[in-house]
């Protein structure tokens, strides 16, 4: 009989862009701005800056 042992590991996937902040970045359209905060990316709304 073979028995395997496998290394014991957390259910959650790794979430490469959790917290990851992109307060000012330029150049996305909003359509990637939906999909990293989808992936829990956080974005800092400055007061009178758009």
């Amino acid at each position: 009989m073979i028995i395997y042992l496998l290394p014991v590991s957390s259910n959650r996937a790794e979430r490469l862009y959790e917290d990851m902040n992109i307060t000012g970045v330029m150049g996305l359209i909003e359509a990637q701005k939906t999909t990293l905060k989808a992936l829990e990316v956080i974005e800092i709304k400055s007061f009178g800056r758009e």
